[in-house]
């Protein structure tokens, strides 16, 4: 599908995991499709997403925007396994509160 591929500029499509799941309830009021896109960098999803949303890509839109209006988004990081493996022996910062008195915050 054109709106959903992603592809470097030698041609290779770049690989993502995506689904839409639907939520609410008819006497609700409010229902509607959640998207879901995993992929190696935040960049292949936001890419995507340019190409279905207004302004930008081939094609004008993705046609689930004649029915419905994106509301709003949220990006998350989910770490590897064998990152949080090297956590596990890493103690934790002091609270904010000791960093600051210790003097090592950092301010802006």
């Amino acid at each position: 599908m054109v709106l959903n591929t992603v592809t470097d500029p030698d041609g290779t499509e770049r690989k993502t995991l995506r689904d839409d799941m639907p939520f609410g309830s008819h006497g609700g009021g409010a229902f509607g499709t959640c998207f879901l896109g995993d992929a190696r960098t935040p960049a292949l999803t936001e890419e995507m997403l340019r190409h279905m949303l207004p302004g930008d890509g081939p094609v004008t839109h993705d046609r689930i925007l004649d029915f419905c209006t994106a509301v709003t988004g949220g990006l998350f990081f989910v770490p590897a396994a064998g990152l949080l493996d090297g956590l596990a022996d890493t103690p934790p910062p002091p609270p904010a509160d000791e960093r600051s008195a210790s003097g090592d915050a950092k301010t802006g």
